[in-house]
């Protein structure tokens, strides 16, 4: 086959010019790729390679490294990789052992033993010689008359000094691969990361010898990943992944230069795959007002001391995975919203696959409402490959299950098509980038499936909680003299993320052209999907904590010590595990000394020495004592209780300054197993009492009441504060139930009366006198946490 020479006629003139110089380059490569084309399909099925895949094939056989990028299902990647290699040995007459990165999924799929002796054949090539490598001590079955040896990614997470690093190094010298096929390349996207440091020592067994990177999402997250990329395809010239500094227009130029012609998207081969439609669609639903509350806890953090952001997300999935969710029902609103898409979908004959990015907590009870209605099989990690094969054959039988529920583990090398039946694709949580997005749809909207997919996202959606975020933000700015951020919209990280990823489809639109991002592209283009803060106020939603850094440290304490009320003791220990309350505590100490929980404190400290006058030796136990600071307010020796050690260690060292000798236990209210019955002629509960939860799932007000009881004399003195905001109908009811449990009322002091300098509208101080031992639970509502469901301003 020939092409006539094209040239370009100016003024009736013909001149070869530039661009005729390009079309008649074109024209012999062009000549080259199709004679080859028609000599490797003699030798082969029919149909088998197609053009496009020949393309790919030759142009290995030329460049010797290339970049295969094609959406997912659409051309046959590992297909290309395998011709490639039968190619080679047909013209070199030698032969080329192959060394094959795979994902998991892929080891059972399109790189297992009998796909590649089924490629083979279509090729007219002897069956393949495979070894899968399953568990390490696989790779001493390495041979140098291997054909194929294929090892999956997460065997690359490994030290170089380890005796698994060097079972691969063994078989890579007594196998001596030819070839290297590097399947989802972007597997290995991180330099730093072990699997990255892995492939960059991989990679130096490369040099000189024939290597196809294949990958959906060539562009990675972040512009700083593509070094890995450039290190595999030309290692000589990108030698140190950690000093690469090419600009994102330059770079972008250079990966399509050694991309194969163009890079195939599924909307390009629609029509000659025979493909359905794709359409995508956003489901709103609304948050329950309790996970409503829960989200306004995690978001007020967020924006003054930058919490981050995966506590949000987790509330959407289901908020008793967070430390600012009380007690939740076991269906979140997400979960029921999902529920329902799903019925309407099946009663329309749909096959549903769901993805859920969160898997513990969020799985399970899934799992459970939608097996309740529909015949649903679900895949979790912990199934072995064979299973998950198993699994998703079962969903793509027209007579199996109609539901598929999965992990993130589904998004590669996992064929889900339905055929002619219609697919639907939900993510639970709305993908943030385009490539997470794009290798789930592919798994469905690929080659084979005839009938229409739809991805469907879900949006969490509150009116309730986007007016609190309004009033919480004026508020700040109008007590603290800031700006209010101009761009700030309320609404949750569902819609964040949804824009989030519409924002960077853009980008990378404007990078496959090879244009100049700008710097707020950049920052959009480099976001990281575990902290994407700045990012997002680029788009509208967050407000950097950074806005209300005039903000005193103490009040910023206080601000987020608002939001812990009714947190519980379980979610207290977790949080001093996070620099959050690290960040708290610093702030705290920074700004106690003339604050208003000082002069609280003396108060109680006041009322404390009178009692004292009462015995000669008089024992003060201080629950929630924090770094000492009853003792440090006061002058008042004590027995210092509290669940963060670390905190305690802080008070003890002043404590010792100070000249004053305490005892120091870590623990919790609800329990001090330390202290003997009775040993106590007063214990000091000063807020601490308010932060414990206390609602339909648990009950440690009352437990600390009742170890309370336990630990003080018959006539002792339990003495506790609580913030303004309380009413006083739960005050009072308070106080009433307390006769329940043996404490007669003996002093109170309202916020007017307790008002100090210091103090912007006092407390509650409530004073108890022990009356009887009770040691069993009663059951009455010990909370302080809203009068009849009404939410306290601003939660605190």
């Amino acid at each position: 086959m020939v092409i006539q020479q094209t040239g370009i006629v100016e003024d009736g003139v013909f001149t070869q010019t530039l661009q005729a110089g390009v079309l008649d380059d074109v024209r012999v490569t062009l000549e080259d790729y199709l004679s080859f084309y028609e000599d490797f399909t003699r030798q082969s099925e029919p149909g088998w390679p197609s053009w496009a895949q020949s393309i790919r094939v030759r142009a290995l056989l030329k460049k010797k490294r290339v970049l295969v990028a094609d959406d997912p299902g659409v051309n046959g990647k590992t297909f290309s990789a395998i011709a490639s290699k039968i190619a080679l040995e047909r013209e070199t007459g030698s032969s080329f052992p192959t060394f094959v990165v795979s994902p998991n999924s892929g080891m059972i799929n399109a790189w297992s033993e009998a796909s590649i002796t089924d490629y083979a054949a279509k090729l007219h090539a002897r069956p393949q010689r495979v070894l899968t490598v399953r568990a390490y001590e696989d790779l001493a079955h390495a041979t140098p008359n291997l054909d194929f040896l294929v090892i999956n990614w997460e065997k690359l997470s490994v030290e170089p000094q380890s005796q698994e690093w060097q079972g691969i190094e063994r078989a890579l010298n007594v196998m001596n691969p030819q070839f290297f096929a590097i399947d989802e390349l972007h597997n290995g996207k991180s330099a730093t990361s072990l699997r990255g440091q892995t492939l960059q020592r991989l990679t130096a067994h490369t040099i000189g010898k024939y290597l196809m990177a294949l990958s959906a999402t060539p562009i990675p997250n972040r512009y700083r990943d593509l070094s890995i990329v450039f290190h595999l395809l030309d290692p000589l010239k990108f030698s140190s992944p950690s000093m690469f500094t090419y600009s994102p227009a330059e770079v972008m130029r250079e990966l399509l230069a050694r991309q194969v012609w163009f890079r195939l998207t599924r909307q390009d081969m629609k029509e000659d795959l025979g493909l359905g439609d794709f359409r995508e669609e956003v489901v709103p639903f609304e948050l329950s007002r309790q996970e409503a509350e829960a989200y306004f806890r995690a978001w007020s953090a967020c924006v003054t001391v930058g919490e981050g952001l995966s506590e949000l997300r987790k509330i959407l999935y289901n908020s008793r995975l967070s430390k600012y969710a009380a007690a939740a029902p076991e269906f979140s609103s997400k979960m029921v919203a999902v529920a329902a898409k799903v019925d309407e979908l099946v009663r329309q004959g749909h096959k549903v696959a769901i993805k859920a990015d969160y898997v513990n907590g969020v799985l399970d009870p899934l799992a459970k409402l939608l097996s309740e209605r529909h015949d649903t099989v679900v895949v979790k990690s912990e199934h072995s490959l064979e299973e998950r094969k198993e699994f998703y054959d079962r969903f793509r039988d027209p007579r199996g299950p109609s539901v598929l529920l999965v992990g993130p583990h589904s998004n590669e090398s996992v064929d889900l098509t339905t055929g002619s039946i219609p697919l639907d694709e939900l993510s639970i949580e709305p993908e943030m980038t385009p490539g997470e997005k794009g290798q789930w749809t592919g798994r469905g909207y690929r080659r084979g499936q005839t009938a229409d997919v739809t991805h469907y996202s879900f949006v969490a959606q509150s009116s309730v909680l986007n007016d609190w975020m309004r009033a919480y933000v004026a508020e700040l700015c109008q007590n603290f003299g800031v700006r209010l951020p101009r761009n700030f919209v309320p609404r949750t990280i569902d819609s964040d993320m949804l824009a989030m990823c519409s924002a960077k489809e853009r980008v990378i639109e404007k990078i496959y052209g090879g244009r100049d991002l700008t710097r707020e592209e950049e920052s959009l283009y480099d976001a990281n999907p575990q902290d994407f803060n700045a990012a997002m106020r680029h788009l509208e939603s967050m407000v950097a904590p950074g806005s209300f850094k005039s903000i005193k440290p103490f009040q910023v304490a206080t601000l987020m010590q608002t939001r812990w009320r009714n947190l519980g003791e379980e979610g207290f220990e977790q949080l001093i595990q996070t620099k959050g309350w690290a960040g708290w505590t610093r702030r705290y100490e920074a700004g106690w000394r003339g604050s208003a929980s000082e002069e609280t404190l003396r108060i109680l400290g006041g009322i404390i020495e009178l009692d004292r006058k009462r015995s000669s030796d008089y024992t003060v136990v201080d629950v929630g004592a924090g770094a000492a600071y009853f003792s440090r307010a006061t002058g008042i020796p004590s027995v210092c209780v509290d669940i963060d050690g670390k905190f305690l260690e802080l008070g003890r060292k002043e404590c010792d300054r100070l000249g004053i000798q305490n005892r120091y236990i870590a623990s919790r209210a609800t329990s001090i197993p330390e202290l003997q019955d009775g040993t106590a002629d007063a214990v000091v509960n000063s807020y601490a009492i308010f932060y414990i939860g206390q609602d339909g799932d648990r009950n440690e007000v009352e437990k600390s009441v009742i170890e309370t009881n336990r630990i003080l004399r018959d006539g002792g003195l339990f003495l506790i504060s609580l913030p303004y905001t309380i009413d006083d109908v739960i005050v009072k009811r308070f106080t009433a139930n307390m006769g329940q449990y043996g404490f007669a009322p003996s002093i109170y002091y309202s916020p007017l009366e307790t008002k100090r300098e210091n103090m912007t509208s006092g407390c509650h101080i409530l004073g108890f006198r022990k009356t009887a031992d009770i040691r069993a639970e009663q059951g009455l509502d010990m909370s302080f946490y809203g009068v009849n469901g009404q939410v306290v301003k601003f939660l605190g």
